[in-house]
């Protein structure tokens, strides 16, 4: 339906369970009530009655006639419907004898909270059992709905629920109004309006037809200056108010959040807290925030008002006004209200004072204020220079963010010093192409930047530990980059539902989520929307809609919003949002298989190159190479790249793609040294990617067939032992007969006997037979590291048995040490792989469980968790792992470790279907 822009409103009441149900939507004039009316009148599968109440609807029996000739039909004949009176109608309604119906009550307020009202609640009780009601109103229905609401018929929809939310305003400008807006001026008109219909609508009325520049400079008039408005308010709010109630509203505009005290010390008389709620009562853009006595002016009608207080009283008394108001907030303890109205005083000296005591907690208030702040405030003072700067660091702006970071710096009390320091030092990382130091690496911004240069796991792991729903956010973006998704989607859900989770961290999580839905999803119907709401951040906007082109299943169309967006992103200085929109962009293309997706990936790989992130640049180049139009070359520096930046899942994904090299070829070099494997001797690594190392430098096996590289990695699984040749055949050709199977086993045998010693310029046997078993041997000193786990759990297994619990706890400790990762995590779900890793994944978390159990009877609470997230990375869904990890959290004395432990143990019982459990008691 065209113009159906808030599709959750109409779902909200027409996915109650039918066929009664019942509906009020209270709303000041101008939020949309009967336009949503409309839409859930044609959404509605039934006949529909609209009555648009008049003042003479108050009378009782003026109401029921009309009631009784829109409802006759209903529940009467046709013949009879004439002669029904309202008793009849209203009796035969309750019989519930016809089809499920929708009454709409529009303008309800004009019935006054006499009898008329009371009708209205009749006939939305649950005795009319077929008949759904939906009444709008300007103001509270003094009906009583309790009894719906227990039966759950019933829902409520109030100002706030009708706030055009920020995507909502994008698709009625694009969709309804012909007229889009580029997302950040979309976000803009948002906040700037908060959503409200009406003024929306007035925005369109005022900018029909004219150009971009034209239609921003409307935008910074919504306010006050707007004559359509101004026009609105007067005619359809201000004048229908009593003369008392307009100058209240008109006089306290000078409160940011009106209290019945602050406004009788303002005004000097009493009673202002009867007028507030009366206010309320009426729905003048007047709401109530913490359910008591503190209350909220919409931001459009305190504007206005401030506006008409000008024109009466003059700038002079106005400025005395808010200075007054803001000594009255500061004493009642609303530091934030009164910075604002010291400001708009021009009362430079309270504003600056109170930053001073209060900086840290002023500093958002002081960015929202920025445009109106004279120029010398911002550069005087270390408090506005650190809200300018992360302004533009929520635009993308980095460079110019750490030079006034640097200026402000130079001049800052100890009270700002450390903060402007801090906040500078990470901006720097983000600049710099060099390593995080040590130092860096204490915080999320630090292993953030660490995790996009090399080895991303590690960095996951460090974050882990640390406490914060920013610190979650960054672990699910290094667990991502790593390959880990699971893990990554369960970080991601834990930092955006974490207590402290701040406007910024809920945005990027539900980006980050909806990228993560539109990459392993079919790709919809149509092109989805994703703008967060609330947010005043350029820089995300850009990226929340470089995501949404994920969706559209048109390629020119997205690649042309792609470089709008990347355009600008440039003009503002947003290097790493010009990255990101590229890549974004680039994956999009590859979505879709498009001609130019493995030149744009690698475009894209480049700027991350630039940036000194090296793990994006694998992957995007991983992704080009696995274009139909790369070649070997290509495969190859991709496969370099990826060792080069420590993504192990990517290395085992290219390297089964690599086909053999062509004679005369030439082989890519080697992959740097490893420090996580020995340095001496061969080396086989098996957990997490397939690597071969002599003297600590990885082996170049390209040149081996697929088959043959299979052959190689299920023999190394075993850890040198030996492997029956009917499992080999089973497991590497299950369709062949039994004599070609064998055939193909001493064939593959062959080709690794040849290969692997040059790979690793040794002469080793490589493969020996043992009857009719096969087993990997590359000489005597080398190390499998599955074998060293499997011996570590033989010899815990066996030293608990014995009661040595000393040599237990080292050899439990080094097989955890040994698998960090499951068994060939890049070969996915091949049959025989899924046998071999559960197998050795069950041991690992038994070492965990047992580790944990004596580290607790220990006394060492932090290493028994440490632990425990250990074995929970490697199976997430073990159940005694995280009621070990709450009870280790507890013990510790860390109740916000705990109690987010608990919400993510909650979490996973949810996803096992058993949410209806209770956190069990800590083992």
């Amino acid at each position: 339906m065209r113009g159906l822009v808030r599709r959750r409103l109409v779902d909200a009441f027409m996915e109650l369970p039918g066929p009664k149900r019942a509906g009020v939507v209270v709303a000041p004039a101008g939020h949309g009530k009967t336009t949503l009316l409309s839409h859930l009148a044609a959404t509605f599968d039934g006949p529909v009655r609209w009555l648009t109440c008049e003042r003479r609807d108050a009378v009782p029996s003026v109401l029921l006639a009309r009631l009784a000739a829109l409802l006759a039909g209903l529940a009467q004949p046709p013949g009879e419907a004439q002669a029904a009176g309202p008793d009849e109608v209203l009796a035969g309604l309750e019989e519930g004898r016809h089809r499920p119906a929708l009454l709409i009550v529009d303008d309800a307020y004009l019935l006054g909270d006499g009898p008329s009202a009371a009708v209205i609640g009749r006939l939305m009780s649950p005795s009319l059992p077929r008949l759904s009601v939906l009444c709008a109103s300007r103001e509270a229905l003094p009906v009583d709905l309790s009894r719906l609401r227990v039966s759950d018929q019933l829902v409520e929809i109030g100002a706030d629920d009708l706030r055009f939310r920020t995507w909502e305003v994008e698709s009625l400008l694009r969709d309804v109004y012909g007229e889009p807006l580029g997302p950040e001026d979309v976000a803009r008109l948002a906040r700037r309006t908060q959503g409200w219909a009406a003024c929306l609508q007035l925005f369109h009325l005022a900018t029909r037809g004219k150009a971009a520049a034209e239609r921003r400079a409307v935008l910074e008039t919504l306010h006050h200056r707007s004559r359509l408005v101004r026009e609105f308010l007067t005619r359809n709010v201000l004048d229908q108010l009593p003369d008392p109630l307009r100058d209240f509203l008109v006089r306290t505009s000078v409160l940011q959040r009106p209290t019945g005290p602050l406004c009788d010390a303002l005004l000097g008389q009493e009673g202002s807290r009867a007028v507030l709620a009366e206010l309320e009562r009426r729905q003048l853009f007047t709401v109530r925030l913490d359910g008591q006595v503190v209350y909220r002016y919409h931001q459009v009608l305190r504007s206005y008002c401030l506006a008409e207080l000008i024109e009466r009283e003059g700038e002079v008394r106005v400025a005395a006004l808010f200075r007054r108001a803001g000594q009255l907030m500061e004493t009642a303890g609303d530091a934030e209200g009164a910075f604002e109205a010291y400001v708009a005083a021009g009362d430079r000296a309270d504003a600056l004072r109170l930053l001073d005591q209060q900086g840290d907690a002023l500093v958002p208030s002081a960015r929202g204020l920025l445009e109106v702040l004279p120029g010398p405030w911002i550069e005087s003072d270390p408090w506005l220079g650190l809200a300018r700067a992360r302004q533009l660091v929520a635009g993308g702006q980095l460079g110019a963010a750490a030079a006034v970071y640097a200026a402000t710096g130079d001049h800052a009390p100890p009270t700002a010093a450390g903060l402007l320091a801090r906040e500078r030092r990470a901006v720097g990382l983000w600049l710099s192409a060099e390593a995080p130091r040590a130092a860096d690496l204490a915080d999320w911004p630090g292993l953030l930047r660490a995790a996009v240069q090399r080895d991303p796991l590690e960095a996951a792991g460090q974050l882990s530990a640390l406490p914060g729903s920013a610190a979650r956010l960054a672990e699910a973006v290094a667990l991502a980059l790593a390959g880990h998704l699971p893990a990554a989607r369960l970080a991601l859900a834990d930092a955006a539902g974490a207590p402290d989770a701040s406007v910024w961290v809920t945005a990027v999580s539900h980006v980050l989520a909806s990228v993560d839905r539109l990459l392993h999803a079919p790709p919809p119907a149509a092109p989805m929307v994703l703008v967060v709401d609330g947010l005043d951040a350029p820089a995300m906007v850009r990226l929340a809609q470089a995501a949404a082109t994920l969706s559209d299943p048109d390629a020119e169309r997205a690649d042309a919003l792609i470089q709008q967006l990347a355009r600008a992103a440039r003009r503002e200085g947003d290097v790493w949002g010009t990255a990101l929109i590229g890549a974004l962009g680039a994956v999009g293309l590859w979505r879709r298989g498009h001609a130019s997706a493995a030149t744009r990936l690698r475009a894209a790989g480049q700027a991350f190159a630039d940036l000194g992130a090296a793990v994006p640049r694998a992957w995007l180049l991983g992704l080009a190479a696995l274009t139909p139009v790369s070649d070997h070359d290509d495969l190859a520096a991709a496969l370099a790249a990826a060792r080069g930046a420590g993504v192990p899942v990517l290395v085992g994904l290219l390297e089964d793609r690599l086909p053999p090299l062509q004679p005369g070829a030439t082989a890519p070099a080697a992959a740097a040294v490893r420090p996580d494997l020995e340095l001496t001797g061969v080396s086989v690594r098996c957990f997490g990617s397939f690597e071969l190392v002599l003297d600590g430098r990885a082996a170049d096996l390209t040149g081996l067939r697929p088959r043959t590289r299979a052959l190689l990695h299920l023999l190394a699984a075993y850890g040198g032992r030996g492997v029956h040749r009917d499992q080999l055949c089973e497991a590497l050709w299950p369709r062949a007969d039994a004599v070609s199977a064998l055939r193909n086993v001493q064939v593959a045998v062959s080709s690794l006997r040849q290969t692997v010693p040059a790979a690793l310029g040794r002469d080793v046997p490589v493969v020996r037979r043992e009857g009719e078993r096969y087993a990997l041997d590359l000489g005597a000193d080398a190390v499998f590291d599955v074998a060293v786990f499997e011996d570590a759990v033989a010899r815990a297994r066996g030293d608990l048995a014995g009661g040595h619990n000393s040599a237990a706890l080292e050899a439990l400790d080094e097989a955890l040490a040994r698998q960090h990762e499951p068994l060939l995590a890049a070969e996915g779900s091949v049959g025989w792989v899924v046998e071999r890793r559960d197998r050795l994944v069950e041991d690992a978390v038994w070492a965990a469980i047992e580790l944990s159990r004596r580290l607790l009877e220990q006394g060492m609470a932090a290493a028994a968790a440490e632990v425990c997230q250990r074995g929970l990375r490697l199976d997430p869904y073990r159940d005694e792992l995280w009621r070990r990890l709450v009870s280790a959290a507890d013990r510790a004395g860390d109740q916000a470790e705990a109690a987010r432990y608990r919400r993510r143990y909650h979490q996973m019982l949810c996803e096992l279907g058993v949410s209806e459990m209770s956190v069990a008691q800590p083992v």
